[in-house]
C-alpha cells in the first residue's frame, strides 16, 4: 500500500485521537498518579527495587513492583513533558483501547463498521470515570488483545495466538491482572472440550489442546523475572485483605453501595442481556457457550465497582456477538445512525460543559499549600497522613520526608492498613476513647506531626476537635480543606514558637479561644499571610465584628465568599452586617444562600425567621422558615430552639 494511500487513514485517526483527549479533558490525575510517577523515577534511577523506600515504617518491608515498566514510561513522560501534558499520555492509551476494540470487533465478529463504531464510543461513553494516568488504561489493551485471539482463533479458525506471548511478557511487567491470561486460554480450552464432549456440539479438540499449550506458554513468561510469580502472591494478598481495603477505598467497594454507578450499570446489563436472550431464542447459535466467560465478566461487576469496567467489556462483546448474528435490513439502519449521532451529541455536550464548568484544580484536590509548609518549615519526624493524598505528598516530599500510608497497598497490609483503619471504624466512640485510641496510635509510631482533610462528619472532623483541647499538639498551620497539628516531642521548638496557634480555633464552632481574642487575631493574620483562606478571612472578620470594627469585618467576610463560594459562615455573617446597615432584602439572600450551600445548619433557619418576624413583620413566612429548620436541621440545640419558636408562635 502507498503511502498516499494511507493518508486519509491517518487524518482519521489523528482526528479521532484530539475527540478522545477532549472527552477525556484535563482532570486525568488521581491519587494513584502521583505514588506512580515517582517509583518510575526510582527504578529509572537506580533500578528495580523489591524494598519500600517511601514510607516511615514500611521502610525496608517487602514492596512488589509489579507495576514498574508503566510506571518507568509514566515518569519518562512527565520527566519530559511536563505533568501539564499528561492528557495526551491518557489519550494515547486510551486511543489504542478504542481502535483495537474496533478492530477485533470487526475481524472476529465480522461487524460492519456502523456497529463496531457504535459499540466503541459507547464503551468510551460509560467508562469515562475510570480514565486516568493509572496502568489500567494499558493492561485493558493487552486484555482485549489475548481475549480476542482466543476469539479470533475459535470463530475465525485463524491462529495468531502467538501474538499473546510477547504481549503476556509486556503485561507481566505493567500490571498484576496479567493473571487473568492463564484462567482465561485454559477456560475456553475447557468450554471448546465441555461443547464437544458433553453438548456435542461441532468443535475442535485440537483447538482446545492448542489454547491449553499457549495457556501454559503465557503462565511461564509470566513467571520470568523480574516479577515473577510475586504478582500472584500480591493478588492473593489482595483477596485476602479485601475485606479492609473496600472500606476505605471507593473503587474496592460493592457496586450495590453506589447508586450511580449501580443504575447506569443495570440498565446497560438489561438492555444487552436481553438482546442476547432474544438472539440465543431466535437464532439457536452454536457460539452461544463460547460467551459464558462474557456473562460472567458482567456479573463480576457487582462484586466490586473497580470490575465493572471488565463487566462493561463483557457487555460490548455481548453485543457484538448478538449483532453478529443478525442480518440487519437497510430500513433499520437509520436507527444505528441516529444511536450513534446520539452517542456523538452527549460527547459534544460533555465537551461544552467541561468548558463551562473546569472540574478541580490540584489546588482543589491535595494539600498544595499545607506541602509548601511543610517544605518551607522542614517539620521534623513521623508524619501521620491520609491514604488519599499519601501519593501526592510522596511525590512532592521524598526523599526529605516520608509518609505514613500511600496508594500502594501491598508495603501496609501487616500493619498500618489495619491500624488506619481503626480510626474509620471507631469514629462514634466517645471523645474519651478515641483520644485513647489515637494516643495509641501516635506512640506506636512515633507521630510528630499530622495532616489531615477536614471534613464534616468524617473522622478527621474528630480528630481534629480532640487535637485542638489536647495540649500536647499543636495547630500550625489551616486552609478551607487542610489542617497540619505539631507534636509537642521536642522536634519542632523552633517551629512551635513561630507557628503555634494559641487563640485559632478555626475548625470549631467558636473559631477562638475564650479571653483570647487578640491572640485569635494575630493568630489568623499570621496564617493570611502564609495561605489566605475563606476560613481564616471569615474568622478574622467575625472577631472583628464583635470588636465592633463593622466595616473591616465585612470586607473580610467578602474576602471569605471571593475565596471558596461554597462556604456558607460568611454568607450568614454578611447577612448580620445587612440587617445591621438596615440593608434587608440583601440579608434575606445572603441567608437563603447559605441555606443551599449548608442546609443541615439550624442557626441559617433560626436568624432567617427572626429577620422575617421581628423587622420584616411576617410571622407566616418566619414559621415556614422555622418549620423547615425543623425538618432539617442536625444540631440537638438548634433544634430545640427552632421548636420554642415555632410554639412561641
Amino acid at each position: 500500500m502507498k503511502l498516499r494511500s494511507l493518508i486519509p487513514y491517518i487524518f482519521l485517526a489523528l482526528l479521532a485521537y484530539v475527540f478522545v483527549a477532549g472527552i477525556i479533558g484535563q482532570h486525568v490525575l488521581d491519587a494513584d498518579t502521583w505514588y506512580h510517577t515517582k517509583s518510575g523515577e526510582i527504578f529509572a534511577t537506580h533500578g528495580i527495587v523489591f524494598k519500600d523506600v517511601f514510607s516511615n515504617f514500611a521502610s525496608q518491608r517487602e514492596w512488589i513492583p509489579f507495576e514498574w515498566l508503566f510506571q518507568v514510561i509514566l515518569y519518562l513522560f512527565v520527566h519530559t513533558f511536563s505533568l501539564n501534558n499528561l492528557v495526551y499520555f491518557v489519550s494515547f492509551f486510551v486511543f489504542l483501547q478504542i481502535a483495537v476494540l474496533y478492530f477485533f470487533l470487526r475481524k472476529t465478529f465480522t461487524l460492519k463498521p456502523i456497529f463496531a463504531f457504535l459499540l466503541c464510543f459507547a464503551f468510551l461513553e460509560i467508562t469515562q470515570s475510570f480514565i486516568s494516568a493509572r496502568t489500567q488504561i494499558v493492561a485493558i489493551i493487552f486484555f482485549i488483545t489475548n481475549l480476542n485471539l482466543i476469539l479470533y482463533y475459535i470463530l475465525q479458525k485463524k491462529n495468531l495466538l502467538w501474538i499473546s506471548l510477547p504481549i503476556t511478557l509486556l503485561w507481566s511487567n505493567l500490571h498484576a491482572s496479567s493473571v487473568l491470561n492463564v484462567p482465561m486460554f485454559l477456560g475456553f480450552a475447557v468450554l471448546l472440550v465441555f461443547a464437544k464432549k458433553a453438548l456435542k456440539q461441532d468443535y475442535s479438540l485440537q483447538q482446545a489442546k492448542i489454547l491449553a499449550l499457549f495457556g501454559l506458554g503465557n503462565l511461564l513468561l509470566s513467571l520470568l523475572p523480574p516479577v515473577g510469580y510475586l504478582q500472584y502472591v500480591l493478588v492473593g494478598q489482595y483477596l485476602q485483605n479485601n475485606h479492609v481495603i473496600s472500606e476505605f477505598v471507593y473503587e474496592w467497594g460493592p457496586l450495590l453501595q453506589s447508586p450511580a454507578k449501580l443504575y447506569p450499570y443495570v440498565a446497560v446489563l438489561g438492555v444487552v442481556g436481553i438482546a442476547s436472550g432474544i438472539t440465543i431464542y431466535f437464532k439457536k447459535p452454536l457460539t452461544y457457550l463460547l460467551f459464558v466467560p462474557f456473562v460472567l465478566m458482567a456479573l463480576s461487576g457487582f462484586t466490586a465497582i473497580r470490575n465493572t469496567y471488565y463487566g462493561y467489556l463483557g457487555l460490548i462483546f455481548l453485543a457484538g456477538w448478538a449483532l453478529s448474528l443478525w442480518k440487519i435490513k437497510n430500513k433499520y439502519m437509520p436507527l444505528f445512525y441516529i444511536a450513534t449521532g446520539f452517542i456523538f451529541c452527549l460527547f459534544a455536550g460533555q465537551l461544552i460543559y467541561k468548558q463551562m464548568y473546569p472540574e478541580n484544580s490540584i489546588m482543589q484536590a491535595y494539600p498544595v499549600n499545607a506541602m509548601r509548609f511543610i517544605q518551607k518549615t522542614n517539620i521534623q519526624g513521623n508524619l501521620f497522613n491520609e491514604y488519599s493524598f499519601g501519593g501526592f505528598l510522596l511525590y512532592n516530599l521524598y526523599p526529605k520526608h516520608t509518609v505514613f500510608i500511600d496508594g500502594r497497598m501491598d508495603p501496609y497490609m501487616c500493619c498500618e492498613l489495619y491500624d488506619y483503619q481503626k480510626l474509620y471504624d471507631n469514629k462514634y466512640l466517645p471523645d474519651d476513647q478515641y483520644h485513647t485510641l489515637l494516643n495509641n496510635l501516635w506512640n506506636k509510631y512515633n507521630i510528630s506531626y499530622i495532616l489531615i482533610k477536614t471534613q464534616k462528619n468524617t473522622y478527621t472532623t474528630k480528630v481534629s476537635h480532640i487535637l485542638s483541647l489536647d495540649k500536647n499538639w499543636n495547630l500550625v498551620y489551616w486552609d478551607d480543606s487542610f489542617e497540619i497539628f505539631v507534636r509537642n516531642d521536642n522536634k519542632n521548638t523552633a517551629l512551635l514558637k513561630q507557628y503555634a496557634a494559641l487563640g485559632a480555633t478555626p475548625y470549631e464552632d467558636v473559631p477562638y479561644k475564650k479571653g483570647l481574642e487578640k491572640q485569635a487575631i494575630a493568630d489568623y493574620s499570621r496564617m493570611i499571610a502564609i495561605t489566605d483562606s475563606a476560613i481564616s478571612e471569615n474568622a478574622l472578620g467575625l472577631l472583628l465584628w464583635q470588636d465592633k470594627q463593622y466595616a473591616t469585618a465585612q470586607q473580610d467576610f467578602e474576602k471569605a465568599v471571593n475565596l471558596n463560594a461554597n462556604f456558607a459562615s460568611p454568607y450568614v455573617n454578611l447577612a448580620a452586617i445587612y440587617t445591621l446597615s438596615h440593608e434587608y432584602d440583601k440579608a434575606v439572600s445572603m441567608y437563603k444562600k447559605a441555606l443551599i450551600l449548608d442546609p443541615t445548619r439550624g442557626i441559617i433557619y433560626i436568624r432567617l425567621g427572626q429577620l422575617y418576624k421581628n423587622v420584616l413583620n411576617d410571622t407566616a413566612q418566619a414559621n415556614a422558615v422555622w418549620q423547615k429548620g425543623v425538618q432539617n436541621a442536625e444540631a440537638l440545640s438548634d433544634l430545640q430552639q427552632l421548636q420554642q419558636l415555632l410554639a412561641g408562635n
